[in-house]
């Protein structure tokens, strides 16, 4: 009977380590989590940086300060409708066709697909496809070398 008590002790004991050690791990993964977030959110500043040559205010580099910015901005960007933009009729037929709404869903198609839907699709060449570059030039989502600091977000 003595040692049916403890096993029942150290298998509580057991349980007890057990559930310290997912608490651990739990916390771990939250903190990959924002480590994360906080490579995305440096990347953007640094991509910002680079775009205006460097001119960001030290002001604007406190991570505090930034965090809720940036995340509201990119957001914004991302849920905006592709029909707000300039792209000719036959672009934004084919953006219906495979329903891509907004900016994320263009940017996602870019980024994962490499335009594959787009060139597959039978009115869309490399005249539309030339249009669509220079619209998400002309904004600011993708640079000259096609790259783009929204994908990290898509």
């Amino acid at each position: 009977m003595a040692e049916h008590n403890t096993n029942n002790a150290s298998e509580a004991l057991l349980l007890k380590r057990i559930s310290r050690q997912e608490e651990i791990l739990n916390q771990l993964a939250l903190r990959s989590q924002a480590l994360e977030y906080e490579n995305s959110r440096l990347r953007l500043l640094l991509y910002n940086s680079w775009l205006n040559k460097g001119n960001i205010p030290p002001e604007e580099v406190d991570k505090y300060e930034l965090l809720p910015m940036y995340l509201e901005d990119v957001m914004a960007i991302l849920q905006q409708p592709v029909e707000l933009f300039n792209f000719n009729t036959r672009v934004l037929l084919t953006f219906r066709a495979l329903d891509i709404r907004t900016i994320k869903d263009l940017l996602f198609e870019i980024k994962e697909y490499k335009m594959y839907h787009f060139k597959c699709y039978r009115s869309f060449g490399q005249k539309s496809l030339q249009n669509v570059f220079d619209i998400l030039r002309e904004n600011g989502f993708i640079d000259k070398y096609y790259k783009s600091y929204l994908f990290e977000f898509v």
